[in-house]
């Protein structure tokens, strides 16, 4: 009985002891997860920190090359150089998801210098992080911003990085249409301006409060300066402490860099920007039809989606002629990449030799060799011979070399006398070849007419049948483009 009771003692202090052993370890195995998530948490912390100072510098650049940008295009107008106006819109890319119906932008037509120095708008989401929130691009949180920015850097961005054409339609317009347009892109971007001038004073002492706090308890009241981070265009876009008794191995942490936080605008006069509805494309039909163009009833499919957006607005009356193109070099990467047997044309960012420069000097045409640089990347000799052949040609011009064609100023302008009617249907001949005016009528004359047919239930047969109806009044609201088709014989003869 005593060996029982003593095996029994035993027996329950090794029990206890396990027990003991077990809460110890599950102790140790919650305090190792209570640490790995708060070094996540710290991670995660940097992280978002991180984003918004390079989101801070980032869009202080945007905003300064916009005012830059539409200087140059208040500028031009006030001189009188803005002869036009152009659809210009960039192939789909499924690259993400907002590129994959197109985007769409409007361009200024001036008579001043080359055509890739044209100013060209483009209305994006104003986005107040690095990564875009795709519920919010989907349902509306960020308000239409209207970016601009020269054809030349669009073309960098679409054609060359991106490897999509862009397809250019000219849009029918007069002074007072040009002018409605300047009206409207000042007061939008003064909002804009003001916006950021309103701000940016508590903005700028918020994050100074968050400085000091924290350089007083690590460095000590007074015993440090402040030094402001300017972006590539010179705005702040973050401060950092610096201690008194500076030494050489001195670094700044990403804990010590302090964005400063600037708000974008609430609201924008054009509505929040949404992926299938108010998008790039949406945006200017609506921007349009504030400035007086023709609008159809409902925006529908057509006009929300970039791609189709140019057969919506020649059913609107104003882009009456065909498409003029820009090619991207997607193409020419992938000749290059046959050329030289390579895998695929990514192979050409890694140092093509002269002996590959001398391959394809043999196998492209003299335009296409000039445009080598810009598709592939060369080593130091290779570039160096390659750069000997390009000076002994004649140099061309940038719209030359991509191909970026000029049409005649009498193409843009709406037109309502004798005199213009001659000159633009020269224009039409010599620019888009003979035979090209009774091609552009009968194509209209299609359009229009398809503008004013309708689906109508019959009662009688209980079957639907097309029936013509009277012009919705949205689309009369300019009589002179109304004129203008007529004149030309545009319309459908049951207008």
């Amino acid at each position: 009985m005593k060996k029982m009771t003593l095996l029994s003692v035993v027996l329950t202090a090794l029990l206890s002891s396990l027990t003991a052993q077990a809460r110890h370890d599950e102790s140790y195995f919650e305090k190792r997860q209570r640490e790995r998530m708060e070094e996540r948490r710290k991670e995660k912390a940097l992280e978002k920190r991180a984003n918004q100072i390079n989101w801070g510098a980032n869009y202080q650049d945007l905003l300064n090359e916009n005012s830059r940008f539409f200087k140059r295009l208040f500028e031009r107008y006030e001189n009188g150089n803005i002869i036009g106006l152009e659809l210009v819109i960039a192939s789909s890319s499924w690259s993400n998801i907002e590129s994959g119906f197109g985007h769409t932008m409007l361009r200024f037509v001036d008579n001043v210098g080359t055509e890739a120095d044209d100013v060209v708008l483009s209305f994006v989401a104003n986005v107040d992080t690095l990564k875009l929130n795709y519920f919010k691009g989907i349902f509306g949180g960020y308000p239409v911003f209207p970016q601009v920015k020269s054809l030349r850097m669009f073309m960098d961005e679409y054609n060359n990085k991106q490897r999509r054409d862009l397809d250019r339609y000219i849009i029918i317009s007069n002074e007072e249409i040009r002018k409605n347009i300047i009206n409207q892109l000042r007061n939008q971007w003064e909002q804009v301006t003001n916006h950021r001038v309103e701000t940016q004073k508590s903005v700028l002492q918020e994050t100074l409060e968050e400085l000091n706090q924290f350089s007083t308890q690590k460095y000590g009241e007074g015993n440090y300066g402040i030094l402001p981070l300017r972006s590539g265009t010179g705005s702040v876009f973050a401060l950092t402490p610096v201690p008194n008794n500076l030494t050489s191995n001195f670094k700044t942490t990403v804990e010590e860099v302090f964005p400063v936080k600037y708000e974008l605008p609430e609201s924008s006069e054009l509505g929040d920007y949404t992926f299938f509805s108010n998008n790039c494309a949406g945006a200017l039909v609506n921007f349009l039809k504030q400035v007086g163009y023709p609008y159809h009833k409902k925006m529908g499919f057509k006009g929300r989606i970039p791609l189709a957006l140019p057969d919506y607005l020649q059913r609107a009356l104003i882009n009456p002629y065909p498409i003029i193109k820009i090619h991207s070099l997607r193409e020419l990467k992938d000749k290059a990449a046959n050329i030289l047997e390579l895998k695929d044309e990514t192979y050409l960012q890694y140092d093509i030799n002269t002996d590959q420069v001398k391959k394809l000097q043999k196998a492209l045409s003299l335009n296409e060799f000039r445009k080598l640089n810009e598709i592939a990347t060369l080593d130091l000799d290779a570039f160096k011979y390659y750069a000997s052949q390009i000076q002994e040609t004649k140099a061309v011009s940038f719209d030359e070399l991509h191909g970026i064609t000029k049409a005649p100023d009498a193409l843009y302008e709406i037109c309502n006398n004798s005199k213009c009617e001659q000159d633009i249907i020269k224009g039409l001949e010599e620019f888009y070849g003979k035979g090209a005016f009774s091609k552009i009528k009968e194509i209209n004359k299609e359009k229009s007419l398809k503008a004013i047919t309708k689906w109508r239930h019959d009662h009688s047969t209980k079957r639907r049948k097309k029936v013509i109806t009277r012009p919705y009044k949205g689309l009369l609201v300019n009589k002179k483009i109304l004129d203008h088709q007529k004149r030309f014989y545009l319309l459908d003869s049951r207008w």
